[in-house]
């Protein structure tokens, strides 16, 4: 059994092999992830910086639901130290993946951490799985399970 997300089913799905089953699970903010978006001001300069631009796809598109500021959102790839400097100039809030420390270097974590420290909002965006995709991976695994034990 593999588990994926429906944003990385395309990649994984090659990989299969036929006796392999392939899950699907649907991924959402965190609660505490849409409440920290959703106290951020409407006419806020709003930015995400993170590790890839299928991350910054996804951050989008959920927080369009949210906020009119997701319009306005730019995105920074993590690899530039200088490029984050001008990057944060004119934000007032940063969206990050949660563990954001694994992609950036020691000197972007500095320039986050003082971004955050001249009083500007970063938010860690979190993800839980859906209580459907849970039943649906639970189901999966146990049937796994059984087919084990019949052989």
């Amino acid at each position: 059994l593999v588990l994926t997300t429906s944003t990385h089913y395309g990649e994984v799905e090659p990989y299969i092999k036929d006796d392999k089953k392939l899950g699907i699970m649907a991924l959402m903010p965190s609660t505490r992830t849409v409440i920290r978006l959703a106290k951020i001001p409407e006419l806020w300069n709003v930015g995400v910086v993170c590790a890839s631009d299928t991350f910054a796809r996804v951050v989008r598109d959920n927080c369009l639901v949210i906020g009119g500021w997701a319009e306005r959102m730019g995105t920074l790839l993590f690899g530039n130290p200088q490029k984050l400097k001008v990057f944060l100039k004119n934000k007032d809030a940063i969206i990050l993946p949660e563990g954001y420390d694994a992609f950036a270097s020691r000197e972007e974590r500095e320039i986050i951490k003082a971004f955050e420290n001249k009083g500007k909002t970063v938010v860690l965006y979190d993800y839980k799985i859906d209580k459907g995709s849970f039943m649906y991976v639970e189901a999966l695994i146990k049937r796994c399970i059984n087919k084990k034990r019949s052989l």
